[in-house]
């Protein structure tokens, strides 16, 4: 996991595309483009609805995931940046970190460091539990693809509200 300070901030995961005295540079490190779900808000455990596969200190099990691997997204784009084209951070594959849902799947106008997002029109892809990788429309459904974040809500949901 990345962590470090500099410049008086506290930085995790987040790795500045060049960092002077930051060793190794990031781009010896892998980088990443994707990023965990952690449910609604990441502040969740095993015992909220909306909790996602990864949360904070989760040993979540396929069986946990009652609402079934193939309805519940586990990974999905991101380009942690405020400008679609450049990056101002990359996530290096030592620990990217999670991703709330709270936020959902904006459109490229309001995607921001800390959203999902990626440089595909209209699409960021996600790797749902059951392995498969599907597109999800940027700006989908926000309700829609906030159950399809949570492992255990116990909503069944239309995925073509997802675009798909």
């Amino acid at each position: 996991m990345g962590y470090w300070t500099e410049n008086g901030s506290i930085w995790i995961d987040y790795l500045p595309q060049s960092s002077p005295g930051f060793t190794p540079q990031v781009n010896q490190l892998g980088m990443c483009n994707y990023i965990s779900n952690c449910g609604y808000d990441g502040m969740t455990g095993s015992a909220n609805q909306l909790a996602g596969p990864y949360y904070t200190n989760s040993q979540t099990t396929l069986v946990g995931i009652t609402d079934g691997t193939s309805n519940t997204v586990g990974f999905g784009e991101t380009l942690s940046s405020e400008v679609i084209g450049a990056r101002h951070f990359v996530m290096a594959w030592m620990g990217s970190g999670t991703e709330w849902a709270a936020y959902g799947n904006p459109s490229d106008q309001n995607a921001h460091w800390y959203t999902w997002g990626s440089r595909h029109p209209m699409i960021n892809n996600f790797s749902f539990c059951d392995g498969s990788v599907r597109p999800i429309t940027k700006g989908c459904d926000y309700n829609t693809f906030i159950y399809a974040c949570g492992m255990q809500d116990g909503v069944a949901y239309n995925p073509s509200n997802l675009g798909q």
